[in-house]
Order: structure tokens, then sequence, then C-alpha cells
């Protein structure tokens, strides 16, 4: 015997705090036989969209199949909002903030947490499937913010941020997920050979075996002028302390103190008292401000892909292929396991 369920969803849509569509007003068909739909719905487009799922809340580092799971939703490809579109999205960035979206309902932070039970979003390349929107045809590629799922339906709100892109040196499309990193510390000596030797940085170490205290003693006895930090906690105090006058501090992530058990646990900064004799400048950014990211995107887009395109700038990727292997792509990057900028994989462009 083969059984069919029908599950009609509500005809008002949910949204996240972003204005994704969680659950688009369509008919869902889940079952083991061909889908039997309701007269008023015949001739609906419906596809299986596989996504990333925020099912909890972690207490430390997250846990695949506990914190994150995976899910399988049916998306109505002729359903689009006005002023919307549907994309299918291609590549997704994993990046150190998500953590922090990974919380509870009250905590609070400079970005919307995570909505429990949907899918987990971040900066994607998409392709237009179906539009409601003027401004995008079926067929373009656009960047912007999207879900970690093979479909995702865009309301206007969000659809307007969704940038188009112009791809003039032929360069592989996951190049232009908005951030690329560069470090100093590493966590293997494979790391630290590709930093000296590709990237031709002066010094690497590995902070697993040396401290960042180590070494700046070491590489920089006269002291350090700027400091990008995305570590914080025992690398940042160390830098404090081997600050020199008038030297800044740009602190872009602190992915040290993101997976603490309890906040109680942080670790204390000690050095804080060389800020004001040293006139220390620290500056705290987020990519998204009005002043910084999006002020600098055209700008942006233009030479980096020069850069890239000519080599003046060297770029590495580690590349989680399918959303089967998305959950422990995402949590690998919180245990050190990526080599280069951390990219999901989810499809082909259509040709």
């Amino acid at each position: 015997m083969m059984l069919c369920r029908l599950d009609l969803i509500s005809s008002q849509a949910t949204q996240d705090p972003e204005g994704l569509y969680l659950h688009h007003p369509n008919t869902r068909i889940q079952g083991t036989s061909t889908p039997v739909y309701p007269s008023s719905v015949k001739g609906i487009k419906m596809v299986s969209s596989k996504r990333v799922v925020f099912n909890s809340a972690p207490s430390g580092f997250p846990v695949a199949g506990k914190d994150l799971i995976l899910d399988t939703v049916e998306v109505d490809l002729d359903n689009v909002p006005q002023d919307g579109v549907i994309t299918k999205n291609l590549y997704v960035s994993f990046d150190p903030y998500q953590r922090g979206r990974m919380s509870a309902p009250s905590a609070k932070s400079y970005t919307p947490g995570y909505t429990l039970h949907q899918a987990i979003t971040n900066d994607g390349i998409s392709q237009i499937v179906k539009s409601g929107n003027p401004n995008y045809k079926e067929g373009e590629l656009c960047s912007g913010h999207t879900g970690t799922e093979e479909y995702t339906v865009h309301t206007e709100k969000t659809a307007k941020g969704l940038k188009k892109i112009h791809n003039p040196y032929n360069l592989p499309l996951s190049y232009f997920l908005d951030g690329l990193l560069f470090f100093f510390s590493a966590v293997s000596v494979v790391l630290v050979a590709y930093i000296k030797n590709e990237l031709k940085f002066d010094e690497a170490f590995n902070y697993k075996n040396v401290s960042t205290d180590e070494a700046l003693k070491k590489y920089a006895p006269d002291g350090i002028d700027i400091y990008y930090d995305n570590v914080g906690g025992e690398a940042l105090d160390a830098a404090l302390f081997h600050g020199n006058l008038n030297a800044r501090f740009i602190e872009c992530g602190m992915i040290s103190q993101y997976n603490l058990a309890d906040p109680k646990d942080a670790y204390p900064i000690r050095n804080m008292n060389a800020i004001i004799p040293r006139r220390y400048t620290i500056r705290g950014f987020i990519v998204g401000d009005a002043d910084f990211g999006p002020k600098y995107h055209k700008e942006h887009q233009e030479k980096v892909g020069e850069w890239l395109a000519n080599k003046e700038l060297i770029y590495r990727e580690s590349v989680s292929d399918g959303l089967d292997n998305a959950i422990n792509g995402l949590l690998g990057l919180f245990h050190g396991r990526n080599f280069g900028k951390a990219v999901l994989r989810i499809a082909d462009i259509d040709q």
C-alpha cells in the first residue's frame, strides 16, 4: 500500500526577521506516491528544496543533528510574491559570525538571530528562476543574502538586497561572495608554509604550538602598529601588550570566544591599561555598515576582480560540496578545519 499526505499551508506566509519567506503560501505534498493536488491548485510547479535548519540554540560548540539539521520542503515555483523572486542557490558562504546567530530568541546582537526550525541564512550566489520583479530577469545571476537551501523565496524587501553579478574576467562565481580573509596566525604547519610561501607574509606561526605573546616577542621585537583581529581573547590581550604608540586595532571578529558554554568563561583581557598611555585607536566594524561594505561595493567588485584575474590578489577556498555536507562544513569552521575561505557549493548554473 502506498501512502500520500497532503498538508495545506496557511495562506499567510511567515517571514523571518530578514524578510525571507519561511513558509511560502503554497501546497506541500509529502508521500511515496504520485502527488494528488486539490482542484484549486492544479498545475502548480512544486520542487523539493533541501535546507540546513536551525533546530536549537547550542551551549558551547554547535552539534550536527541536534542544533543544526537537514530537512526538505516543497517550494511552488509558480507562486512568486509580488515584486519578489525565487532563486536557485548555487553557493553560500560560511562565516564565524554565524555562531552568534545561533542564539536564544532573547539574546541581543547586532544582527538578528536565526529563527528556530527555519533555514539558516548568509551571503550567497543565486540564479533567478522565477521573477515577479521587473528589475530581475529569469536566468540572471545575483549575490546577496539567501537561505542555505536549494531554493529561496524572496519578498520584495529581500529582493532589493540582491546585486546582479558582472563578471568581465570570468572568475569563479564563488569569488563574488562578500569578504576575504587574510591571516597571520594559523592552525597547522601546512597553513604556516602556505602563508609565508604563497601569500608572501613576512612571518607566520602555528598558534597551537606557539602563543601570540611568544610569536610577537620573536617576530615583532619593536612592537606592532596595526593589528587586524578575528580572534580576540588571549591573542588580543598579547597584541595590546605589544602595541606601539598610536597603534591601531581593527576588530573584525573574536572567534575564540564564540563557543563558550558559559559567558563567565570569557578570557579576561588584562592589558587594557595600555590603551591610554599608548594612545591606541580601537575600532570595531560590521561589513554591512552603510559607511563600509555598501559604500565601497562597486569599487570592491571592480578592483578586486581585476586583482584576482591578474594574480595580484591570491585567494583560496575550502569548498564543501552539496547540502548533505553543509553542516559539517560550517561547524568545521569553528574548529579550524577549513584551509581558505569556507564555501558551500549547492548547485550548478541552469544553462
